[in-house]
């Protein structure tokens, strides 16, 4: 999966590619407080862009707008979050 060495944190981020779920090295890096842009593929065709903020460990959706994006591919495509964990807390 992608790699982010353990020592690093983020105060905000912008995934630039349409994913089914956050990585977890990534996830794992945005500290409390962190703000992230991130592109969700949705099911119906399109994708979401989300805007999160991380509080108590948590992600917490701000702003969701409609829009299409690239989507990942290749080796990361699918080492997401384990398995949709971080969508299925969502919900």
């Amino acid at each position: 999966g992608m790699a982010v060495p353990a020592d690093l944190r983020f105060n905000k981020g912008v995934f630039t590619a349409g994913a089914q779920d956050l990585p977890k090295a990534l996830y794992a890096a945005m500290e409390d407080g962190a703000r992230l842009l991130f592109v969700l593929q949705a099911g119906s065709g399109s994708d979401v862009l989300i805007v999160f903020t991380k509080r108590d460990g948590v992600f917490e959706s701000e702003t969701l707008i409609e829009c299409g994006f690239v989507p990942v591919t290749g080796p990361h495509a699918q080492s997401a979050h384990t398995d949709g964990d971080f969508l299925r807390a969502m919900e």
